[in-house]
């Protein structure tokens, strides 16, 4: 075969693998049977002068010639065709012959070119399967389709990710290095993707947050079994996170420890490890643990465990996330572990905040102004730790919290300065009073592990 007719064929080849973005060997085959099977039935024959013949199927030289069988190209004749016309060869014309000529290198081509495919994607057990005789219609007239000359580039099969499997010939792995499930303290969790939107993370279940590769950060939410759990955790347990590939990565928890919101450096680490934070809780403090990855050895080596004598965890026991109630109508509020004190103002009743509407026809809003102050530096506020209620709703639910409405005038969150203060408000669903309805308004504020519920009309 020359060098032109070779290189015709391989550029033809590669617009159509580009056409269809087959990466993969077993696309890039699928490709190659395409083109065997265009060929048998439509006679569709690249040339190398950048023109795809069409040569008429039903002609015994062309059928010939595309089962690989010898074809005479001067005056003998090929055996006869089934239907009208000539069968001769001669009586074709030029660019016909050529067709033909084109015709007979084009199968072993094929097989070449798949055989090289097959070599590149290391799947040498797939073969191209024969494909049969079909009767088409017969057309004498050889016509051309003019092939738009487009450089293609080599194209290659790309880089695989660590941890990604390969997941047969016709479909590239994706993903395979993200995390699908966690377990630790005996709880285990299905972890969705997460995503900082304006600089701002703000799960909404279960996730991991996209991006994390040495230091997986994984949010998982809040709960006083989970919270109980965790504070009972050790140095040296095991934290597992399984991969979407299927792999489960072991970690070995360093530390559990209660951060503050703004302590954001527990994000970022330089070395394998994971954090898993507890968020929503009604505090300024979060729950987190931080783990490093368990060096898996460089060799199949099967060993004997050995007993280790037990030391002195290297952090001191976390706190159990118990929650004290206090039930009190006092308008200000000392809590000396938060390090604050809460002085409620004046607090009405409205039937409509901002464009909010109570859900209920016979509820309506409480809005309460509030000014936190530092006992000591560094006291984080959150207007989350806040909320209005009734009484009974958030005294006869268990591990149940208001649903916020906001204001415009919320008091937010932060860190204060000794001395320091922030004023703002609290809004709050609560039932309309009638005859036959007692309404019971209170404020709830649950923070450093004290809840104050507080009668605001007592």
């Amino acid at each position: 075969m020359d060098k032109a007719t070779r290189e015709a064929f391989e550029t033809y080849l590669n617009r159509r693998v580009a056409d269809v973005q087959a990466v993969t060997p077993g696309q890039q085959l699928e490709v190659i049977r395409q083109l065997r099977e265009e060929a048998y039935k439509e006679g569709r024959v690249p040339m190398p002068s950048g023109v795809i013949y069409r040569l008429p199927t039903g002609h015994p030289a062309v059928r010939a010639a595309l089962e690989g069988k010898p074809v005479s190209m001067g005056s003998g004749k090929t055996a006869s065709r089934r239907g009208g016309g000539s069968g001769r060869v001669e009586d074709m014309s030029k660019a016909a012959k050529f067709g033909i000529l084109a015709a007979i290198l084009l199968v072993p081509l094929l097989l070449v070119l798949g055989w090289i495919v097959l070599r590149r994607g290391g799947e040498a057990e797939e073969t191209v399967p024969e494909l049969p005789e079909r009767e088409v219609s017969i057309t004498l007239t050889p016509t051309s389709t003019r092939v738009q000359s487009t450089p293609v580039g080599t194209i290659s099969s790309p880089t695989p990710t660590p941890y990604a499997l390969s997941l047969g010939l016709d479909e590239a792995a994706s993903g395979g290095n993200d995390p699908a499930s966690v377990e630790f303290a005996g709880h285990s969790f299905v972890l969705g993707e997460g995503h900082v939107d304006g600089g701002v993370w703000s799960p909404s279940g279960a996730e991991w947050l996209a991006g994390t590769e040495l230091r997986r950060v994984i949010a998982v939410p809040y709960g006083a079994d989970l919270a109980n759990a965790v504070s009972r955790m050790r140095s040296g347990e095991k934290v597992r996170l399984r991969l979407r590939s299927g792999e489960v990565v072991e970690y070995t928890v360093d530390e559990v420890r209660r951060i503050k919101r703004h302590e954001i450096e527990v994000l970022s680490e330089r070395r394998p490890s994971i954090a898993i934070i507890l968020f929503g809780e009604r505090s300024g403090e979060r729950w987190v643990i931080v783990g490093s990855a368990v060096q898996q050895p460089a060799t199949f080596i099967e060993y004997t465990p050995v007993p280790t004598p037990v030391g002195v965890p290297h952090t001191p026991t976390p706190i159990p996330a118990s929650v004290e109630t206090l039930i009190t109508s006092t308008r200000v509020i000392t809590n000396e572990s938060a390090g604050l004190v809460l002085e409620i103002g004046s607090c009405n009743r409205v039937l409509q905040v901002g464009e909010q509407q109570p859900p209920r026809s016979n509820w309506q809003f409480a809005v309460c102004d509030v000014t936190v102050a530092a006992l000591r530096d560094y006291a984080l506020y959150s207007g989350e730790a806040m909320a209005i209620t009734e009484r009974d709703w958030i005294l006869d639910t268990v591990d149940w919290w208001p649903r916020p409405v906001a204001v415009s005038d919320a008091i937010g969150e932060g860190v204060l300065s000794a001395g320091g203060t922030v004023s703002g408000q609290i809004a709050g669903i609560v039932i309309k009073s009638s005859l036959t309805r007692r309404s019971e308004p209170v404020l709830v504020w649950e923070q450093a592990g004290i809840r104050y519920v507080i009668l605001l009309e007592p």
